[in-house]
C-alpha cells in the first residue's frame, strides 16, 4: 500500500513539474547573412515536440544597431506569438544612441511573462560608457520593484540579462531588488570564468568558451520546478547533450547595500536623487546647476540646492547641454534643439534635424562676418556647435537657432565635447582622426590620425589644452601631443592609460589615469612620468576629465569613488558612490565642487582640509 501511495506521489509530482521550453537566441547580429539563414533554418525545424512555449532574444540583436535591421529581427521571429527582446552591445553603443532606437521600436529595454508557475524576467545591463563592463541603469530597479509587487516568496523567478552578474557593476545593488524573493536562475548572453553562486544561484551562460563569445548560438532552455538545462542547437540542426542545473529552493536573503559614504574631512553641503539614468553632464552656470536626465526632464537648481524651475523637452537627452549669455541649448534624440530661458525657464524656441543629435553641445562667443537673416533682441554673440550621428555638424546662433554654417566632411560621429583654441575648433570623430576647423565658417584646417588600428578606434578622446598644444589619451593606451597650429605630433607615449586626461592650471602637469589604477602625472613638453601615484580605483576604463584646483586634481572613476591627490602627491578617496559610474569632477568655486553619477545623484561638496 505504501508502495503504491510512493508512487501516485511521485507520478503527481512529475506531471505538475513537466519542463516548458524556452527557445534562446543569443547574438543573432540580424543583418549578416549567415546568421539570418541559420536562425531561419532552426526556425523552421522546430517541431511541436520541443514544446517552444516563447522566444527569449539577447546579446546584440542587430549587427550595427540600425532602424532597418531592428524590424527585420522583429520580423523574422514574429512567427512565435511570445518573442521577447533586450538590447544588447551594438544597441546600446553611443553611435547607437544609448538603446534609444531600440526603444522607439519595441518600446521597453524589459520584459516579463509567466511560464507556468516561473516569473521569466529580462533586464537590459549592456552600457557604452563602461568598456566590457555591464550595469543595470537606475529606473530598472523602479520597473523590477514593480513587477515583483505580488510575486509570493515561493515563486521560482528566472532572470535574463546580456552581462554575466560577475562582470556587471552593480549586481549587489540589482540583487537587492529579489530580498526575500526566489531568484532561481540567471542567464547571461557573454562569456565568464567566474560564476555568481555566492547565493547559489543557477548562472547558466550564452558561451561555453572565450573564442565564440561573438557568434550566433541558439539553445532550448527546459524549465521545471528544480531544475533547468540547456540544450545547444548546433551546426546541421543537431542537438547537444542536456547541461543541467538545480535550481535553488528558498528565497534570497540579500538586503539593499547602497551606502554612499565619504571620508570625513568632506563637507555635503547638499545633495539630490534624480533617480533616472543621467548621461549628460551638469551644466553649471552663474550661479546655478542644471541637470538633464535621459528622459528628456532638465531641472535648474541654485546654489542652495533649491529648484528653481524644470522643463520636458519631450525627447532623450544623450549629450551634455550648454549655457552662454542667459540661453541654454539642450538636444535630443529625436534630432530637437531647444533654447530654454536659464532665469524663467520658459521654452524660447525649438528647430528638429533629420537625425539624432549626439554630440555634447559646445557655446562660445562668435567672431565670423556672417550676417544673420532672422532680427535679434539681444547684443548676444554666443553661437552653439551641435553635431548629428552621421557626423554632421552645425553651428547656429544660440539666441536666434538661424544656421551660419555646417561641415559634411566628416563620415563619422564626434562623441566628444569640443574645445576651442582662439578661432579654431578641435575634436576627434570615431574615424580615428582629430580635426581642426575654423569656428568662423567651418573651414576645413587640417586633420591628424591617431588610431593605429580601426579596432582601436577611440569614440570618447576628451582632449586638454594649454592653448598651444592639445593633449589626448586613447583606448590604444597612448598619450599625444599635437601642435594645435600645424596638427603635427609633438611627441607620442605608450601609458596603460584608456581616456581620461587633464591637466594643472598653470599648464606645468597633465595627469593621466591607467586602467589599471595608476595615475601617470606627466611633463607637457617630453610627455615623461616623472611621478606614479598608485591607487584604490582598480582597472578604469572610463572616459573623464581629472579637475586642478588649488594645487590638487580631482579624479572620478567607473566605480564610483572620487579621490583627491594633493601636492604631495598622496591621494585619499573623498567620496564614495558605490558602483556608480560618474561624470567628471565640476568646479564650483573656489571652495564648493560638484560630483555627480549615471544614477542621477548629485552632490555639492567642499573639503574641511587639504
Amino acid at each position: 500500500m505504501k508502495s503504491i501511495i510512493f508512487f501516485i506521489l511521485f507520478f503527481t509530482a512529475e506531471i505538475f513539474s513537466q519542463s516548458q521550453n524556452i527557445l534562446w537566441v543569443i547574438n543573432p547580429k540580424i543583418g549578416t547573412t549567415e546568421n539570418e539563414l541559420k536562425i531561419e533554418s532552426v526556425l523552421n525545424s522546430i517541431t511541436l515536440e520541443e514544446n517552444i512555449k516563447a522566444v527569449v532574444v539577447t546579446g546584440s540583436i542587430t549587427a550595427n544597431g540600425s532602424v532597418a535591421n531592428l524590424k527585420k529581427a522583429k520580423q523574422i521571429f514574429s512567427r512565435f506569438s511570445q518573442t521577447y527582446f533586450i538590447p544588447g552591445k551594438k544597441e546600446k553603443k553611443a553611435s547607437s544612441l544609448y538603446g534609444t532606437r531600440f526603444t522607439d521600436e519595441f518600446e521597453n529595454p524589459y520584459f516579463s511573462f509567466l511560464l507556468d508557475s516561473s516569473l521569466i524576467i529580462g533586464v537590459n545591463n549592456s552600457v557604452d560608457y563602461l568598456d566590457g563592463k555591464g550595469y543595470f541603469p537606475i529606473e530598472s530597479n523602479g520597473w523590477i520593484n514593480d513587477e515583483l509587487e505580488n510575486v509570493s516568496t515561493n515563486q521560482n523567478i528566472i532572470l535574463f540579462t546580456n552581462n554575466a552578474l560577475s562582470n556587471t557593476l552593480n549586481s549587489d545593488k540589482f540583487y537587492s531588488n529579489f530580498n526575500h524573493k526566489k531568484l532561481v536562475a540567471v542567464f547571461s548572453s557573454d562569456f565568464t570564468k567566474k560564476s555568481y553562486n555566492k547565493l547559489h544561484i543557477a548562472t547558466p551562460s550564452g558561451y561555453l568558451s572565450k573564442k565564440d563569445k561573438n557568434e550566433l548560438k541558439i539553445k532550448i532552455i527546459k524549465i521545471s520546478n528544480y531544475e533547468v538545462s540547456t540544450i545547444e542547437i548546433g551546426a546541421t540542426n543537431r542537438k547537444t547533450t542536456p547541461r543541467t542545473y538545480k535550481l535553488l529552493q528558498t528565497p534570497l536573503d540579500f538586503p539593499n547595500t547602497d551606502n554612499f559614504n565619504k571620508s570625513k574631512d568632506v563637507n555635503i553641503i547638499w545633495s539630490k536623487d534624480i533617480q533616472y539614468s543621467m548621461i549628460a553632464d551638469p551644466v553649471i552656470y552663474e550661479n546655478k546647476i542644471i541637470t538633464s536626465d535621459k528622459s528628456g526632464l532638465v531641472t535648474c537648481f541654485n546654489l542652495n540646492g533649491e529648484k528653481l524651475w524644470d522643463y520636458d523637452v519631450f525627447g532623450d537627452i544623450l549629450c551634455t547641454p550648454t549655457a552662454a549669455d542667459g540661453f541654454l541649448a539642450v538636444a535630443t534624440a529625436q534630432g530637437d534643439l531647444t533654447t530654454i530661458d536659464i532665469k524663467s525657464g520658459e521654452s524660447l524656441q525649438t528647430i528638429g534635424f533629420d537625425e539624432a543629435i549626439i554630440t555634447p553641445l559646445l557655446s562660445f562667443d562668435f567672431k565670423g562676418s556672417r550676417k544673420l537673416m532672422v532680427p535679434k533682441k539681444t547684443n548676444s554673440n554666443a553661437a552653439v556647435i551641435i553635431g548629428t550621428e552621421t557626423g554632421k555638424l552645425f553651428c547656429l546662433d544660440m539666441e536666434t537657432l538661424e544656421e551660419i554654417w555646417h561641415t559634411n566632411i566628416l563620415t563619422q560621429p564626434v562623441l566628444i565635447k569640443p574645445i576651442l583654441i582662439g578661432n579654431n575648433l578641435y575634436f576627434t570623430s570615431t574615424d580615428g582622426y582629430l580635426y581642426c576647423l575654423d569656428s568662423r565658417d567651418g573651414t576645413f584646417v587640417w586633420k591628424t590620425k591617431f588610431a593605429k588600428s580601426k579596432n582601436h578606434i577611440s569614440a570618447k578622446c576628451n582632449l586638454v589644452t594649454d592653448n598651444k598644444n592639445i593633449y589626448m589619451s586613447t583606448i590604444e593606451g597612448r598619450v599625444y601631443s599635437i601642435n594645435a597650429l600645424l596638427g603635427k605630433i609633438n611627441w607620442v607615449k605608450k601609458y596603460k592609460a584608456w581616456q581620461s586626461i587633464g591637466i594643472s592650471t598653470d599648464y606645468k602637469k597633465l595627469l593621466v589615469m591607467g586602467i589599471n589604477g595608476r595615475i601617470n602625472i606627466v611633463k607637457p613638453g617630453n610627455g615623461r612620468a616623472y611621478k606614479i601615484v598608485t591607487t584604490n580605483l582598480g582597472k578604469n576604463k572610463f572616459s573623464t576629465i581629472p579637475l586642478f584646483n588649488h594645487k590638487m586634481f580631482f579624479a572620478a572613476s567607473p566605480r564610483g569613488k572620487v579621490i583627491r591627490i594633493n601636492k604631495k602627491y598622496s591621494y585619499k578617496t573623498i567620496l564614495n558612490f558605490v558602483d556608480s559610474p560618474l561624470h567628471s569632477v565640476q568646479k564650483i568655486d573656489n571652495q564648493k565642487y560638484l560630483a555627480s553619477d549615471y544614477d542621477g545623484k548629485i552632490i555639492v561638496f567642499q573639503l574641511l582640509s587639504n
